[in-house]
C-alpha cells in the first residue's frame, strides 16, 4: 500500500501505461490521450486500474489538481510502483487531510483487478474485487492484503534531518522533510543523500491544487538550499502577455512562476538544462525533474536521478535531500533490454525520435542498451531519443554502447551479465512507428510547431540553412519554442534575422505542450511538427491531427500550405 486511504467504487481498467500529465485532462478527468485505449472515457470517482503511469513528471500535479477539482479517482490499483503517481496523491494528504488510496497487486492479483466491476479498497490495504475472474459470479475475491514489507520503515537521519522534520529550519523544511520521508519508504529507501542541484520540472500550471501547493511553501518561508533551475512554464514572460491564452490561465501561470522565483530559483524557464553552462558531472547526485531532462542527465552526462514527480524537486530545492534510492545506486543502473538496430544511412534527427519511441514502448521498466549506433550523434539528435524513449515508456536510464559514458562495450552496460531481454529492431518495425506518430487527416495546413523539447542553438542554425532565402506560405503559421539563452545564443550568431525574413514566430520560457485549442489561430484544422513528444501529446491536448516529419518536411510544409511527408532515407 503506497498511500492509504478507502475506495469503494466501479473500475476502470487498462493494460497499457498511461502518463497522466498529456494523457487526462485535470478539469474534467477525462483521458485525452489519443492513442490511449482510454481516450473519452473518464476516471472521476473510479478506482483505476493500470500498470503504472509513463511519461511526464507533471503526473504527480495532474492527479494532485484533479482531485482538487473533484474530477480524480475514488482510488488507484497498480501493477509496479509508481511515485510519480503515488506522489500525487501524498502531497494531497499533506496539505488537506485527505487522500486517495495508492496500492499495488502482484501479476496475478492485478489481472483479476483487470477484471472487476467494482473494487473495495479498505485503510488497511486489503482489497476486494467484485465481479472479478475467476471468482464467481457476484462474488468478492480478496486479492491483495498488506505487505509488512510496503509499511513505512525506518530512514536513517542525520542531525540536520532531524533539525528540519522538527521544525528547526522553518516550516517549509519541515513540510518538506515530510514528504521525502514518505516518498523514501514507497522507494523502500533506507537513508537520504545529498544532491547538488535541483531542476524543477512543475513550473507548468495544471491547476489550482498544485499552485496552492507551491504557493503554500512560499508562505511557509521556502527558500532554496542548492542550484535550482526552472522548467519551461505556460506563459512567454519575455514577450509580455500572450493574447491566445485566457487571461485567467496567464495570470495562473504567472503566479506558479512568481512562487519558484520567490523561493530563489532561477528564472531559466527551459525544459533542456543540460545546454545551459555550469551543468552537473558524470556520477553527480541531483535531483532533475521533466522526463526528458531525466534521461539525458542520467543516460549521457552519466549523472544520478530517479524519475521523480513535481514537487519532489521543490522539495529536494529546499532541503537539499532526496531518498539514496532507485538509479542513485550503481547496482541498479546496469542494462536489462538489449536492442540490436539495423544499419542505417543517413540518419537525420527523426531517427532518434523514433527510434527512442519504439525503444520506450518496448522498455517498460527495464534499462534498455542500445546496440548499432556507428557514428557520434549530436546533442540534438540525443535530445530527440530522450524526449520519446521517455514519452512512450517510463525510462529514467538508458545506454548507447559507444556514445554514453556507462557504456563503453555491451559487456559494460549490461554489468557483465546476459541481457533479461533482447529487441532486434527491424526497419518495419521503425516504419511502424514513424508512420504511427501522425494523426492528420489531410486538411489544409494552418500551422506547424517546432521546439518540443526546447530548440537549441544547433537546431537554430539547421532551421536557419532551411529557410534561408525563401518565404512561408501567408497562410501558415510557423511557431519555434525555445529558451532566452538558445535565443541569445542564435541571435548573436545572425540565425535570428534568417528565420524572421522566413516568418518564424518565436516564443521563450514556454514550450509546445503548452499548446492548447484556445491558443491556436482561428480556423486551424491540421498541425505538423518535428517533435515527437508533441506529435504524442499534441492530438490530446489542442484537439487536432498532428503531422510527424522531419525538419526538412515541415520547412517545405510551411512553404507549400500543406503537409509534405517523405518517408526519409534511412527507411529505405
Amino acid at each position: 500500500m503506497l498511500v492509504a486511504g478507502v475506495a469503494d467504487a466501479q473500475v476502470t481498467a487498462t493494460r497499457e501505461m498511461l502518463s497522466l500529465w498529456g494523457g487526462v485532462d485535470p478539469a474534467t478527468g477525462t483521458v485525452i490521450d489519443s492513442r490511449h485505449p482510454l481516450c473519452g472515457r473518464s476516471i472521476t470517482n473510479t478506482v483505476l486500474v493500470l500498470p503504472r503511469g509513463k511519461g511526464s513528471s507533471t503526473g504527480s500535479y495532474v492527479l494532485l489538481d484533479a482531485l482538487a477539482a473533484g474530477t480524480g479517482p475514488a482510488g488507484i490499483v497498480l501493477n509496479r510502483v509508481d511515485e510519480i503517481i503515488a506522489l500525487g496523491a501524498v502531497v494531497r494528504e499533506e496539505f488537506t487531510g485527505t487522500t486517495i488510496p495508492v496500492v499495488v497487486l502482484d501479476d496475478v492479483q492485478f489481472e483479476q483487478a483487470l477484471t472487476a466491476r467494482r473494487a473495495e479498497i479498505r485503510r488497511d490495504g486489503t482489497v476486494l474485487l467484485h465481479g472479478a475472474e475467476p471468482a464467481a459470479t457476484g462474488a468478492a475475491a480478496t486479492v491483495g492484503r498488506p505487505d509488512p514489507a510496503g509499511r513505512p520503515h525506518d530512514v536513517a537521519l542525520t542531525d540536520r534531518d532531524r533539525a528540519m522534520l522538527a521544525g528547526d529550519h522553518g516550516p517549509a523544511a519541515q513540510v518538506a522533510m515530510h514528504v521525502l520521508l514518505r516518498m523514501a519508504s514507497i522507494q523502500q529507501a533506507t537513508q537520504l543523500i545529498d544532491v547538488s542541484r535541483v531542476h524543477v520540472g512543475g513550473s507548468f500550471y495544471t491547476g489550482q491544487g498544485s499552485l496552492h501547493a507551491v504557493e503554500r511553501m512560499v508562505e511557509l518561508g521556502a527558500t532554496v538550499r542548492v542550484p535550482t533551475t526552472v522548467n519551461a512554464i505556460s506563459i512567454d514572460r519575455s514577450r509580455g502577455a500572450d493574447r491566445a491564452l485566457d487571461p485567467e490561465f496567464a495570470r495562473n501561470a504567472d503566479r506558479l512562476a512568481t512562487a519558484l522565483q520567490e523561493m530563489g530559483a532561477q528564472p531559466t524557464f527551459s525544459c533542456t538544462p543540460y545546454v545551459f553552462p555550469d551543468g552537473p558531472a558524470f556520477g553527480e547526485d541531483i535531483l532533475w525533474a521533466e522526463s526528458n531532462a531525466i534521461a539525458y542527465a542520467n543516460s549521457v552526462i552519466g549523472a544520478r536521478t530517479n524519475r521523480h514527480g513535481d514537487f519532489l524537486d521543490v522539495c529536494a530545492a529546499i532541503t537539499g535531500r532526496v531518498p539514496r534510492s532507485g538509479l542513485h545506486l550503481p547496482a541498479n543502473r546496469t542494462g536489462e533490454l538489449l536492442v540490436r538496430i539495423p544499419e542505417v544511412e543517413d540518419p537525420d534527427e527523426s531517427f532518434f525520435t523514433t527510434l527512442g519511441y519504439l525503444v520506450g514502448k518496448h522498455a517498460g521498466t527495464q534499462i534498455p542498451v542500445v546496440q548499432g549506433i556507428s557514428w557520434t550523434p549530436s546533442t540534438e539528435d540525443l535530445k530527440a531519443f530522450c524526449s520519446t524513449v521517455a514519452t512512450s515508456g517510463p525510462v529514467g536510464l538508458f545506454h548507447m554502447v559507444g556514445v554514453t559514458p556507462e557504456a563503453p562495450t555491451v559487456e559494460a552496460a549490461l554489468g557483465g551479465r546476459p541481457p533479461g531481454r533482447v529487441l532486434d529492431v527491424t526497419r518495419e518495425a521503425l516504419r511502424e512507428v514513424w508512420h504511427g506518430l501522425s494523426s492528420g487527416r489531410g486538411g489544409a495546413l494552418q500551422l506547424v510547431l517546432l521546439g518540443s523539447p526546447h530548440a537549441t542553438l544547433g537546431d537554430l542554425a539547421r532551421l536557419a540553412d532551411l529557410t534561408r532565402g525563401r518565404r512561408r506560405h501567408p497562410g501558415v503559421d510557423v511557431l519555434v519554442t525555445t529558451s532566452r539563452f538558445a535565443h541569445e545564443q542564435a541571435r548573436a550568431a545572425g540565425f535570428l534575422r534568417v528565420l524572421e525574413d522566413f516568418g518564424v514566430r518565436i516564443l521563450a520560457d514556454t514550450c509546445l505542450c503548452m499548446r492548447t485549442e484556445r491558443s491556436l489561430p482561428p480556423g486551424t484544422e491540421e498541425v505538423m511538427t518535428d517533435s515527437g513528444k508533441f506529435a504524442h501529446y499534441g492530438p490530446g491536448l489542442i484537439r487536432r491531427g498532428v503531422w510527424f516529419g522531419s525538419t526538412r518536411d515541415c520547412v517545405e510544409s510551411a512553404v507549400t500550405g500543406r503537409a509534405v511527408l517523405r518517408e526519409p532515407e534511412w527507411l529505405r
